[in-house]
């Protein structure tokens, strides 16, 4: 279909190795993985060995409980433990990043948003990868988003809503790809990966129809 990257989110008790020979022989590297939280909190090294092992570059925090956002002290645990997660990637050769939701990108009472406070508080251990679906759900277009972040996010995510606010495929919906595919590159985007959750047809087939539009409007970023 003309897709060179994926991205894991879970690895369905497939060891490493074997996981690195299913990628070898589909012709595709994985970067990235989502990552549960739980996951990093209770083994990180084993999830750092597994990464390496498969040639992941990027260990990726898919979501936390936005309720954690409400509670100060709740919060704080939080920077705690990324920052010192963050760290410990790092020094392994790998980088950790954090995917966010809408919950993110909405304000804190002090007016900061979620995401602005974290990547602040976390500091330059710490990139992004973008959901531009779920920031545009938040009122936020995604080149104002890139543009904010620029340098700060080598991934992202390129996901489609739908009229009803649902995913759908590329060029379908409400959000324009076209001009944003053709300029990550300059907002330091390494890799984007299409995200779809709810289908109309075939998972595959909608699969098929995303690449084809990729690869007619993206730019140079993989």
């Amino acid at each position: 279909m003309g897709y060179e990257t994926v991205e894991f989110a879970g690895y369905g008790d497939v060891p490493a190795s074997v996981m690195k020979q299913y990628l070898r022989d589909a012709s595709l590297q994985a970067p990235a993985s989502h990552v549960q939280f739980e996951h990093l909190v209770e083994d990180l090294q084993a999830e750092i060995e597994y990464a390496k092992v498969v040639g992941i570059a990027y260990i990726v925090i898919p979501f936390v409980e936005p309720d954690i956002f409400k509670e100060e002290a709740a919060f704080q645990q939080l920077i705690f433990s990324i920052k010192k997660m963050a760290k410990i990637v790092k020094e392994a050769g790998l980088q950790l990043a954090y995917h966010n939701h809408q919950e993110e990108f909405e304000p804190l009472p002090s007016g900061e948003l979620v995401i602005d406070r974290l990547i602040r508080e976390v500091g330059s251990d710490l990139v992004l990868e973008i959901d531009l679906y779920w920031t545009f759900k938040a009122g936020f277009e995604p080149l104002d988003v890139l543009t904010k972040y620029k340098g700060r996010t080598p991934l992202v995510h390129i996901k489609e809503a739908g009229p009803t606010g649902e995913t759908t495929e590329l060029d379908r919906g409400v959000i324009d790809y076209r001009l944003t595919l053709k300029q990550l590159e300059r907002f330091g985007v390494y890799y984007y990966f299409v995200e779809q959750e709810h289908f109309e047809r075939p998972p595959l087939k909608s699969a098929q129809i995303n690449s084809q539009f990729v690869q007619k409007w993206k730019g140079r970023s993989r």
